[in-house]
């Protein structure tokens, strides 16, 4: 339950979804962020605008004091 408040929902209602080239609503889920080689990145499904930065910013300050 604590680790859904550390997801941040992307619903298809809102302003910025079609910048974000998704096709459907979706969840990141900052918990199980990696770090990963462009090498092995085939192909992109969305870009988080920068009207979500602070939101992401702020659940991972969140999830990093629970560790």
């Amino acid at each position: 339950m604590l680790l859904k408040l550390l997801d941040l929902i992307i619903e298809k209602k809102e302003i910025d979804f079609e910048k974000m080239g998704l096709k459907a609503s979706s969840v990141i889920k900052l918990h199980r962020l990696l770090t990963a080689s462009d090498i092995i990145i085939e192909k992109t499904i969305g870009v988080l605008p920068p009207s979500y930065h602070s939101k992401v910013y702020e659940k991972l300050k969140l999830l990093f004091k629970l560790i």
